[in-house]
């Protein structure tokens, strides 16, 4: 999925994105789902320093770790305590590229979720119930990509 988000120049719409609404020293990000670490990796090189990535894999763990040793302690499996604890701290945003709890995220929260078409129905639909009413959503080829704020 990311190499295809990386063609579509949705990663780079997203990090220009961040960069507008998100302190690059001050609470950072929240990377649900980050998998093996390419879009940290995208991250780390435009600048953000303040990351936090969660997986429930531990082989995406060790590639990420491996594959962005800045941020070999920010990332964390989501059953440690360190990962329990970095869902629970306010961020600038919060990022999913893919699946997300909505029950689990705080109001206010500013939040970034990619969908794939595929998932539109599931993801984007019940989205909508969650977020506040100055979303928007963009399609880029097969995947939507919605930018607003926890209601």
């Amino acid at each position: 999925m990311f190499k295809r988000l990386y063609e579509l120049q949705v990663i780079a719409g997203i990090i220009k994105y961040l960069e507008n609404y998100s302190d690059k020293d001050k609470d950072g990000i929240l990377h649900l789902d980050c998998g093996n670490g390419l879009f940290a990796k995208e991250l780390y090189k435009a600048g953000f320093r303040k990351y936090h990535g969660t997986t429930s894999s531990s082989e995406e763990l060790k590639e990420a770790k491996a594959l962005v040793p800045g941020f070999k302690t920010r990332f964390h499996k989501i059953a440690d305590p360190i990962g329990a604890e970095a869902l629970k701290h306010k961020h600038d945003i919060i990022i999913s590229l893919g699946r997300i709890d909505y029950d689990s995220i705080p109001s206010g929260q500013r939040l970034v979720v990619v969908t794939e078409a595929a998932n539109y129905d599931a993801c984007c639909l019940k989205l909508s119930a969650f977020i506040a009413p100055r979303a928007s959503t963009l399609q880029h080829g097969n995947f939507f990509v919605t930018y607003g704020e926890r209601s």
